[in-house]
Formats: structure tokens, sequence, C-alpha cells
């Protein structure tokens, strides 16, 4: 993995834990009633970004499967691994969602990570990655640990990414 993904990111952790110090020390100086007054305004906060939110609901995947893990890619692009050797794929933000497990090996797939339209990998209950490189038309087998369950996968290109599972 590129040295400027993990100093990026240290950086940036480095940043938000100094700036949690500060306002906690901040807090810790409030005296009781204005310390109420300051968590009754972040609630009214909290409450009105909540209430405004919207959501709506655009379909289902088909057969209504037991999903385990979710790759967007954008609003129009997303890949779905389910239970029961499912794995969908949508590009246009979920209006209709094309079944796409040709060449995966029967059981629950977990852990999906996808760059584009084109490319994705996915995880399965024994410790298998599989990619595809087009669409999930066909799937080859990347990588295997036998008596290893997949977890979770990242793929922060056709190169880096990271795999986790048990034991």
């Amino acid at each position: 993995m590129p040295a400027d993904f993990f100093s990026g990111h240290f950086f940036y952790y480095l940043k938000y834990k100094f700036s949690i110090h500060i306002f906690t020390r901040a807090i810790n100086k409030l005296n009781p009633k204005k310390m109420k007054s300051l968590f009754t305004i972040l609630s009214l906060l909290i409450l009105t970004i909540t209430a405004n939110a919207q959501w709506t609901v655009v379909s289902q995947v088909p057969s209504n499967p037991n999903i385990n893990s979710i790759s967007v890619v954008d609003q129009n692009v997303i890949w779905v691994a389910c239970d029961a050797n499912r794995l969908y794929k949508t590009t246009n933000g979920g209006t209709s969602w094309l079944l796409r497990n040709t060449g995966l090996p029967t059981g629950n797939l977990y852990g999906i990570s996808a760059l584009d339209t084109t490319t994705c990998w996915v995880g399965t209950v024994n410790g298998s990655i599989y990619k595809t490189s087009n669409g999930g038309s066909t799937w080859t087998l990347q990588f295997s640990l036998a008596g290893s369950f997949t977890n979770g996968l990242k793929m922060f290109n056709a190169n880096y990414g990271v795999y986790y599972g048990d034991p």
C-alpha cells in the first residue's frame, strides 16, 4: 500500500483526537447549569438534522435475501453480497437489479468491494476471494485461506486492498 495513504489517514486521526481533547477540556470547565444548556442545544440541533433527513424506497433486492455486505461506488452503482450464493448489482441507483453470481461457489457471500461497474471483489463463507473484471458475468478465484471466514474486504484500487476474516 502506498505510504501516502497511511500518512494521510494518520494525520487526520491525530487532528481529530486533538480536537476531541480540546472540546472535552472546554466542557469540563463549564458549570452544571451551562453544561445542561449546552446539552439541550446540541440535542435540539441533532433532532433538527435528523428530522430533515428524507428517505425514499427505490426498490428491493430480488428474492429478499439476507444482505451481508454492500459496496456503493456512486449514486448509481451498488453491489450487494447476500446469503445463498446471491450477488446483485445495480447501475441505475437501485431501480433494477442484476444477479451476478456465475462462477461463484455455493454458500453465503461476505465482504464486497467494487471500484466501478466492471471491477469487484467478494469474499465467501470459506475464506476465498473472487474477482470480476467484466461486471460480474464471470468470477475468478484470487485468494483462498482454508479454515477461515471472510468478515470484510476493501479494495483501494486494482492492486491494494484489505481483507479481514477469522480465525
